[in-house]
């Protein structure tokens, strides 16, 4: 048998091999989509992070959110949108605000007032919340870490959201049950395709993160801002404050969607009117904003 033969006998093996290893270390590289209820990918390497102490081993991260300019509203060829999300209009966040990585967790709300959470767990949104509730978690963290807690606006959320997009989605044009918590059973124009309605909340942190590295600003449960709620955007803040004069003294917006939605209802730009300040549902939460810099 001559040599060259010989040589290729050998390496035969030794390539097959190499290729199996290569595809295991693959198959098993960190961040990679092996399943859909685990944490999908890492943030983003280089964003920058503030992490409040709660007590007793409790923390809860905060992704900084970078200053800038965004279109805040719906155009008119969004498929499923309202009226409410007229007109648009640029709005510019002029200075950082740090935002929850995660909506408040049940661990992190045990912390400061007694659970009332449908859904049990320490990992899952804390639900059954109402905006008064919110302000006095936001008032005993601020005492707390030193830090002031609050809730976002209705501009700093949507621009949190989109993270740069344009589309009715952080992820595209339409959602699907791999990206976000709602209810599959959805025949609307927004949902990728229809599928399994899970009927409940998810452990934060179960789906993708936006580029900003926030999760689950999509579906899963709606989230408390600050400002009342105003049928349309005329005479909106265009500087991303809160709109907290005229509009509907009684009424404040939840954004986001929640488990029990259709992906319609889970856009960046939708918002809804809550009539009860007072109101505690299992699909309503929320998520707080820390200023850069401010302290008490």
């Amino acid at each position: 048998m001559s040599s060259r033969r010989i040589l290729l006998l050998l390496l035969v093996p030794v390539a097959a091999l190499a290729v199996y290893v290569g595809w295991r270390i693959y198959e098993h590289q960190p961040g990679k989509v092996h399943h859909k209820h685990v944490h999908h990918e890492a943030p983003p390497a280089d964003s920058k992070t503030l992490t409040l102490d709660l007590g007793g081993g409790v923390k809860m991260e905060m992704v900084l959110i970078p200053a800038g300019q965004f279109v805040m509203g719906s155009p008119e060829g969004e498929v499923d949108r309202d009226d409410s999300e007229s007109p648009q209009h640029q709005v510019s966040i002029k200075d950082a605000f740090y935002m929850g990585k995660y909506v408040v967790t049940q661990g992190q709300w045990k912390r400061v007032l007694a659970n009332q959470s449908f859904f049990q767990g320490d990992d899952l949104p804390a639900e059954q919340v109402s905006w008064g509730d919110c302000h006095k978690f936001c008032d005993e963290i601020s005492r707390r870490t030193g830090r002031q807690v609050r809730l976002p606006s209705e501009a700093e959320w949507e621009y949190a959201c989109r993270a740069g997009t344009t589309t009715a989605f952080a992820f595209g044009a339409m959602l699907s049950l791999e990206q976000a918590n709602f209810n599959g059973h959805d025949s609307s124009g927004s949902a990728a395709a229809a599928g399994p309605d899970r009927a409940k909340t998810m452990p934060v942190g179960s789906f993708s993160p936006n580029a900003f590295g926030l999760y689950d600003m999509h579906g899963n449960v709606w989230e408390w801002c600050e400002d009342r709620f105003h049928t349309n955007y005329e005479s909106a803040p265009c500087d991303g404050s809160a709109w907290t004069q005229g509009g509907q003294s009684d009424c404040h917006v939840r954004r986001g969607g929640a488990w029990n939605n259709a992906a319609s209802s889970c856009r960046s730009a939708i918002r809804y009117a809550e009539s009860e300040p007072e109101m505690r549902a299992r699909d309503v939460g929320f998520r707080v904003v820390v200023d850069v810099g401010a302290e008490q």
